[in-house]
């Protein structure tokens, strides 16, 4: 097997390593930092810097941790006096947030005098919605209402609007569209949470659950793959008294098991057109069928009646699905039904397994096609530029090869290692260079990442993190790379690499020594030596 097919293989397993082992091997071997060893000051971050190389210190004040213990204890005379205490420090707000959040109280007045004072407040939604979730349990829905209206807006959800549909339902403002949306939630095809319980008990109470939207849950849960779900259905509706169910349930069960039997027989049977719902049913089937036997559902699809006003993009769907199936399981037919598919069904994934099936038999002329059919940011990665080299070069254009695995070299990626190798060169290892120095006095300044690092340093990391994610929303770009040193500095390696990746910069070497920490890299060094490898 030669080289490139064995790289190939294993690239799955090595592509996410390598570029560590080569920053690692770099950092281990190249000359200390100039500054490595120099010994580093601490101010508060209210101090000014002198020199961009300080390190801020972000132990929260002993009023804080005061402040906490008396939220522990439920002491609010000692959570308002350590409030009062922490004066404009970002932690003031933390803790009146934290004392609403883990004392709740039938009277919502301090949440919403809250929340209208901080409605952008990081925490804010959170101490939303937990209210809300509170004043449910309460059954305190004049409340809940109250609390709905005010800012901030929280995201649509299906626990929310089961709530607000509860709270409607007993305070008698139920709307006629809100029925409506509330039938087309039960009518999914899965189980529902607990929480639904009450709106969709007063459905039924009220015969709301007609039989077409019990046929459109059985339906509904076919498609998903729920069949078990499907056949409790079929006994909750016949248990009241709805006819039907079983043998609607029974003919989608057939097409579930023996997509390809119901699919032939619909063929002899039904020589115009079958109807809306038995329609829908053949095109399940076809998609059922493409998932398990790819040149049946072809085949069949290539019989299909105009009769049947399955319309193209029906069709092209159908088509979809077989021919991606087909990809996977490494049928010869793969790159052929990918690339008759229609524009509408192509997207990155389908252009991505035609390519592979070109390359899984070293058909190069193919595979050229295939590439220069992506996406732009598809067939311009590292990847499928090497692959389009190596077609090249199999198809004697030598010179255009060499021009794209040259400028492949220098990506810092398992793909330029194989460029490397192609070109006969050896590997070009990034050199590292210190981290950049800056000046972070502007984004200390911001009261969001004041507060994520105290956080931090108080050992509330989740609220942290979501801090943290909240200062990157809220700085201008420019900062960024102030924010990405103050969390290297304070041993924040994940979110290093989330404000690096918000950078674009994953491949800049000037930001490796972050992206890639090296702590044992001391032992390392030490182990080597001794070893003199």
């Amino acid at each position: 097997m030669n080289l490139d097919r064995s790289l190939r293989n294993l690239s799955v397993q090595w592509k996410g390593l390598l570029l560590p082992i080569m920053v690692l091997t770099a950092m281990v071997f190249a000359p200390a930092h100039a500054d490595a060893e120099a010994p580093v000051s601490t101010i508060s971050p209210a101090t000014n810097h002198a020199s961009p190389n300080v390190i801020t210190d972000w132990t929260p004040p002993p009023a804080f941790l005061a402040g906490m213990a008396a939220i522990a204890q439920g002491d609010s005379a000692a959570v308002n006096a350590a409030i009062a205490d922490l004066k404009d420090n970002p932690l003031a707000t933390y803790l009146r947030f934290r004392f609403l959040l883990d004392s709740p109280t039938s009277d919502t007045a301090p949440v919403i005098a809250f929340l209208q004072k901080h409605p952008d407040y990081v925490f804010s939604a959170q101490l939303k919605s937990q209210t809300l979730n509170s004043l449910i349990r309460q059954q305190q829905f004049a409340d809940y209402q109250r609390l709905l209206s005010v800012a901030p807006e929280l995201k649509s959800n299906l626990r929310l609007s089961c709530q607000g549909w509860q709270a409607a339902l007993e305070l008698g403002t139920l709307t006629a569209q809100q029925v409506k949306d509330a039938e087309q939630f039960w009518a999914q095809g899965r189980n529902q949470q607990s929480y639904c319980d009450p709106i969709f008990k007063w459905l039924q109470a009220h015969d709301k659950l007609t039989p077409n939207l019990y046929r459109q849950r059985i339906k509904a849960s076919m498609i998903a793959g729920n069949p078990s779900f499907a056949s409790y259905l079929v006994r909750a509706g016949t248990s009241r008294k709805i006819s039907g169910l079983d043998a609607y349930f029974k003919r989608w069960d057939e097409a579930y098991k023996d997509p390809q039997g119901t699919l032939q027989q619909a063929l002899q049977r039904y020589h115009s057109y079958p109807g809306h719902d038995e329609q829908a049913l053949l095109i399940q089937a076809f998609k059922w069928l493409g998932r398990s036997d790819p040149q049946a559902a072809h085949d069949l699809l290539a019989q299909l009646p105009n009769s049947w006003r399955i319309n193209p993009d029906e069709q092209a769907e159908i088509a979809r699905v077989f021919a991606l199936k087909a990809a996977y399981t490494r049928m010869p037919q793969a790159y052929d039904w990918l690339m008759a598919l229609p524009a509408s069904v192509q997207d990155k994934e389908t252009r991505t397994w035609t390519a592979r099936a070109a390359l899984r038999v070293q058909d190069w002329a193919r595979l050229k096609v295939a590439i220069k059919a992506m996406p732009v940011d598809l067939s311009q990665t590292p990847q499928w530029q090497y692959w389009l080299a190596r077609a090249d070069a199999e198809l004697g254009k030598n010179q255009e090869a060499k021009a794209r695995w040259q400028a492949l070299v220098h990506t810092p990626d398992y793909y330029g290692l194989l460029a490397a190798d192609r070109l006969g060169i050896a590997y070009p290892w990034p050199k590292i260079p210190p981290l950049p120095t800056m000046n972070t006095r502007a984004v200390e300044k911001n009261p969001t990442v004041q507060l994520a690092f105290y956080l931090k340093a108080a050992g509330l990391t989740d609220d942290a993190r979501r801090a943290f994610l909240s200062a990157l929303k809220e700085i201008p770009p420019e900062q960024i790379p102030a924010l990405t040193l103050l969390a290297e500095q304070s041993k924040w390696h994940d979110r290093v690499s989330i404000a690096i990746a918000r950078m674009k910069k994953q491949d800049d070497p000037h930001w490796f020594a972050a992206r890639f920490p090296t702590p044992w890299e001391s032992t390392v060094d030490a182990q080597a030596r001794a070893r003199k490898d």
